[in-house]
């Protein structure tokens, strides 16, 4: 055990990436998982009583006044609840409210493209905002192989084109900026609505 261990109040997605992090925690953390209706309840007075512990929140952003706290995020919509809102100027500022309740230590996104957009959207001029790849935790190390040409990328549904968003588009178009362009065949399982209305993607720059 690391002699410098800190406890850490850790609020998880429903999403079962996050459970690495209880499987196979940081070195030198250990995570007190809170949950439910007691784990909303211990925020909020946890926060009258200023606690000192960190707050870990998974994928998104909670209102915690009087906690410090960081947050990892796939996407920058979950300071919306659509993409439109990302357009919304009221929306933005509701998120830029958001960030400031509290004492935000740290944004952590998961990837480049949405870190350029929560910075874009927001003004994180006085927040860290930092990538950290989501790892999977394994018992058995991955089979190694010479040469991998298959490429998995799954999104959300079409309903609110959140496959697109997160990419997609971006990953087999040559020349998109998102780096050298991919060779070979590829097929995309998405299939949208014939009158589906453009939306907002992440990073679209």
């Amino acid at each position: 055990m690391c002699s410098e261990e800190i406890e850490v109040d850790l609020f998880l997605s429903k999403h079962p990436l996050w459970s690495t992090l209880t499987s196979a925690p940081p070195l030198g953390v250990r995570y007190i998982t809170r949950s439910g209706v007691w784990g909303k309840t211990y925020l909020a007075l946890s926060g009258l009583v200023r606690v000192r512990r960190l707050a870990h929140f998974c994928n998104g952003v909670k209102l915690a006044p009087g906690r410090r706290w960081v947050a990892d995020m796939e996407s920058a919509k979950v300071f919306f609840r659509a993409y439109e809102e990302m357009l919304d100027p009221d929306k933005i500022g509701s998120a830029q409210g958001r960030i400031e309740t509290g004492e935000c230590v740290a944004l952590l996104p998961l990837t480049e493209a949405a870190k350029r957009t929560i910075t874009r959207l927001l003004n994180t001029r006085n927040i860290r905002v930092r990538v950290i790849y989501p790892t999977v935790h394994a018992d058995a190390p991955p089979p190694k192989a010479a040469r991998r040409d298959v490429i998995l990328f799954v999104g959300g549904s079409w309903r609110d084109r959140s496959f697109e968003a997160k990419g997609e588009e971006r990953l087999r178009r040559p020349g998109s900026g998102s780096g050298r362009a991919i060779r070979g065949s590829g097929s995309s399982c998405s299939q949208l609505p014939r009158r589906a209305s453009p939306r907002p993607s992440e990073d679209p720059a």
